[in-house]
């Protein structure tokens, strides 16, 4: 698999050098699996003779999809959201094979990194045909370029295997194609693969097999400084919990090319400072004595005077008291002599302890000696383990008790997937199985090593 792609709905596209995927056959190169369930999606059937590099979504929800290949058409389709070949997209003008596809900020031209001649070049995606606006220099590129990016302010960053200086494996390009004066970078002094992203900070991350990058110590990942946006966040508030009477503080920070104002607001509403809350317009906010009223959804909106106003993700602020029950445990009909383990999910302040119980309809509930954590595992279920089981969880604040589930245990338990004969009931074997054969009285050939 070469690369991924998440489509409008939800679904995944994947495309690589494959003609089988999940154990499926005929699933050539390129597919699409349900986002809900993963799931191959047999509704998406493109024919495609060779490898996917690149898929690259597109604004009307079709895409692109590159990489090495002569059917239908040469290293280049574009495909409608169902997965049709559009005919009138012709590939004729590209140079070679694709190893990697970006759009530019307007939508109406993607680049292709193709890896002969001047290896960037750039097309009109109505139709493919180059554009003659961007060329870069004869011999600027000696080597492969395997990664693009392309900046909101229309620059291209290239990433691959050249190394002709001044250009040494990462480099930037003008919209124009010529070379960015300004970015100037050592590059990884060797790596066998080429991962490239930016992030809405406008920050350049690279990826590889290096251990140095520009000569500094680096574990195979770098995060680089690019052009400052006009605004955008750098860090994002972070979830947090608090006890009665602890001080909390949520932080972000907005990278701007202007002044930033900022004003922080509690599920929708704004803040402004008071007794217990400072900083509320300030990239950093302070609750100290805290209550259960603090609980909820708090959100920083920057203002900066040529940019607008963007708002953060939600952190949410979680009230620590008595145990809530998160997750409870689940009953249902299960197979004697296979381990069952019982789980809870819980929270509160302080340390939480746990105690498991159990009854039946002609006993009353009792505490299991012993089962006092998290989870609760019979080991060798019998049929007389059939019961209600429940967990009690418990802090200095009080106590909570999930309902008791009921959980039997039967020596052949009727629903798809249990054992349908004991495993302590077959041989034992020191090598692998490699064939069986069930016959019609229930015993069975076994071959093996």
């Amino acid at each position: 698999v070469f690369t991924l792609a998440l489509d409008s709905n939800g679904d995944i596209l994947v495309g690589g050098d494959f003609t089988t995927l999940a154990g499926v056959t005929a699933k050539n190169y390129l597919v699409r699996l349900e986002g809900a369930t993963g799931a191959i999606d047999s509704s998406f059937t493109p024919i495609i003779g060779g490898a996917v590099k690149k898929i690259l979504l597109l604004p009307d929800n079709g895409f692109l999809v590159g990489g090495s290949f002569t059917s239908p058409q040469t290293n280049l389709l574009r495909l409608d959201s169902s997965g049709a070949r559009i005919t009138s997209f012709s590939s004729s003008a590209l140079a070679g094979a694709i190893d990697d596809l970006a759009l530019t900020p307007d939508g109406t031209a993607f680049y292709a990194a193709i890896n002969t001649g001047n290896r960037i070049f750039r097309y009109k995606l109505a139709d493919a045909s180059l554009d003659s606006g961007f060329s870069i220099p004869s011999n600027s590129l000696t080597n492969a370029v395997f990664s693009l990016a392309v900046q909101p302010d229309g620059k291209v960053l290239a990433y691959g295997s050249f190394f002709t200086s001044p250009l040494f494996r990462l480099t930037r390009f003008l919209s124009n194609g010529a070379p960015d004066p300004t970015f100037v970078t050592g590059g990884p002094a060797s790596t066998n693969n080429y991962p490239l992203a930016l992030d809405s900070a406008g920050r350049i991350w690279v990826g590889g097999s290096f251990t140095t990058f520009d000569g500094t110590p680096a574990n195979r990942i770098a995060v680089l400084e690019g052009d400052i946006p006009s605004l955008a966040w750098n860090v994002q508030p972070i979830a947090s919990s608090v006890v009665a009477g602890d001080a909390i503080a949520f932080t972000a920070a907005a990278r701007a090319t202007s002044p930033v104002t900022y004003q922080w607001f509690k599920n929708g509403s704004a803040l402004s400072d008071s007794g217990r809350i400072s900083g509320a317009t300030t990239s950093s906010l302070t609750i100290t004595n805290a209550t259960a009223a603090d609980e909820g959804n708090y959100t920083l909106k920057a203002t900066s005077i040529s940019a607008g106003t963007i708002e953060s993700a939600p952190a949410e602020l979680v009230f620590l008291a008595a145990p809530e029950i998160l997750a409870a445990p689940v009953g249902g009909t299960f197979s004697a002599g296979v381990s069952r383990t019982f789980t809870v999910s819980g929270r509160g302040a302080g340390m939480l302890s746990y105690q498991w119980f159990r009854g039946t309809s002609t006993s009353p509930i009792e505490d299991i000696v012993g089962a006092t954590s998290a989870a609760f595992t019979l080991a060798a279920p019998t049929v007389s383990d059939t019961a209600y089981y429940g967990v009690r969880v418990t802090n200095s604040l009080g106590n909570v008790s999930t309902t008791p589930v009921l959980a039997s245990f039967a020596s052949f338990a009727s629903y798809a997937g249990s054992f349908a004969v004991p495993v302590a009931a077959l041989p034992t074997f020191n090598k692998a199985v490699n064939k069986i054969i069930p016959l019609a009285d229930g015993s069975f050939f076994a071959a093996g090593a």
